[in-house]
């Protein structure tokens, strides 16, 4: 009797445990950094649609100027420099900035956001969400210093190309990187992914970037707006690309000369103690600045199981000593080209 009323309560226990709804999953909480981006983008957004809505944009407007300005952001964004880890850097910052010299505050911002938007989402297939906070971080960091510059007096159009306006139009060169970098490295401070980020060198060749860029940005104004000959113009257009061209390479080869740099060090660190175990630490530092990993290990092939044997992880607890098959997955791929792979989303 006690065993069956026992089979009895334990029967009517797994058919209440089936019949169970699954427990609802904890709502999802953003981070600061995800907080802020939003924040900063809508902000930058809002404040562009409403600078549209309640400004006077120049009569009549410069259509061509606009189309000139959106070209050279969206391009930027084809022509960006990938930077070590998950950094990107590109010339946006100059075409903006000249955008807004041209068009106003509210309609530079707005080209520049839409181009770059249209760059990342079409070009860089960056996610719509991460699409849509980049070029609202730029929008916010343009109406920002659009209006520091109307404040200091700054002209639009044709007669900021002039230089009674150099001291205005330098200050808004300078302010429209200032804001833009100032919201990025602060979210980049609270980012969870901060470690995948190397903000000295970001900074490094953000900095180079934007000395290029202002210069060509504030001379394609000049381009633009000057008083030149047909022939004069065509020869001045033509050094003015071909300044432009050479900048991208120089930054592009140099960035490609550093990551050269860390993966000689990474390199020298593999190699360099007879344990790895010993140098695990400096091999994820260094690691962290080439490419972005969520957990890593180091493994040994063993070529008469083929196999390969764990050496070493970063799980928590780690399978040190176990053994994976080495002709199946990324490994195998791995194994049969001689050479490292990636894969994303995996």
């Amino acid at each position: 009797m006690t065993t069956q009323t026992l089979a009895a309560a334990s029967d009517a226990g797994a058919r209440a445990a089936i019949a169970a709804p699954p427990p609802e999953p904890e709502p999802r909480r953003r981070s600061a950094d995800q907080v802020l981006g939003v924040t900063v983008a809508a902000a930058g957004l809002t404040l562009t649609a409403l600078g549209l809505v309640l400004g006077h944009p120049p009569r009549p407007f410069p259509w061509g100027v606009a189309l000139l300005a959106g070209l050279f952001s969206f391009a930027t964004r084809r022509f960006g420099i990938p930077l070590p880890g998950k950094g990107f850097t590109s010339f946006v910052i100059g075409s903006a900035a000249a955008g807004v010299a041209a068009l106003g505050w509210a309609p530079g911002s707005a080209v520049a956001a839409v181009a770059l938007f249209l760059g990342d989402f079409l070009l860089r297939r960056r996610p719509l969400r991460s699409a849509l906070v980049t070029a609202g971080h730029l929008a916010f960091a343009c109406v920002l210093a659009g209006l520091y510059y109307a404040q200091a007096g700054g002209a639009w159009g044709a007669a900021a190309a002039r230089p009674a306006n150099a001291g205005p139009l330098v200050l808004l060169l300078l302010l429209v990187p200032l804001f833009a970098n100032l919201t990025f490295y602060l979210q980049v401070r609270l980012a969870p992914a901060s470690r995948w980020v190397d903000p000295a060198m970001t900074f490094r060749w953000e900095a180079a970037v934007i000395g290029l860029a202002l210069p060509l940005a504030a001379s394609g104004l000049v381009l633009v707006y000057g008083d030149f000959e047909p022939a004069t113009r065509a020869l001045l257009t033509g050094a003015w690309l071909g300044l432009t061209a050479l900048a991208y390479w120089l930054v592009r080869q140099g960035v490609r000369g550093e990551g050269l740099m860390l993966v000689q060090r990474l390199s020298r660190a593999i190699g360099a103690r007879p344990e790895l175990t010993h140098a695990f630490a400096e091999i994820q530092g260094l690691t962290n600045l080439l490419v972005p990993w969520t957990e890593m290990g180091i493994s040994a092939y063993d070529p008469a199981a083929d196999e390969f044997v764990v050496l070493m992880d970063t799980a928590a607890p780690g399978p040190t000593g176990m053994r994976v098959p080495a002709r199946r997955g990324l490994p195998a791929v791995a194994l049969a080209l001689g050479a490292a792979v990636a894969a994303q989303g995996v």
